[in-house]
């Protein structure tokens, strides 16, 4: 009976930390793009390949920079492109044979934030 009461409580400590964590990544993400003053994609690159970040709206390709194989790299989103409700498309292209990724839509409003997670193929 006692080692029951003693995993809930160690079970419920684990789960208060992950969410006091989850929420301090989620604070200190956001104070970064007020600190940059705009919004920020978070891109991580899980692929063993280096990929070209572009933000695509209805009438353009802008390329934001290279994330490399197996690092986090953080971008800022170009004021024009969010203007009005466009939606916008993520596309991840690799530096090699595997093809070009493109996301569904969203609206991103200026001072929001994205988080892209490109996973390994392989």
């Amino acid at each position: 009976m006692r080692t029951r009461r003693t995993y809930r409580a160690w079970r419920m400590g684990a789960i208060a930390m992950c969410l006091m964590l989850l929420s301090v990544g989620c604070a200190s993400l956001k104070e970064q793009s007020d600190q940059h003053g705009g919004t920020m994609a978070l891109v991580t690159n899980r692929n063993w390949l280096s990929m070209e970040i572009y933000v695509v709206d209805e009438s353009r390709r802008v390329r934001l920079g290279r994330v490399q194989a197996g690092k986090q790299k953080e971008f800022r989103i170009p004021p024009y492109l969010l203007s009005s409700g466009t939606s916008l498309r993520f596309e991840m292209e690799s530096s090699g044979p595997t093809p070009t990724v493109l996301t569904e839509s969203i609206v991103l409003k200026p001072g929001e934030d994205i988080v892209l997670v490109i996973p390994n193929t392989r």
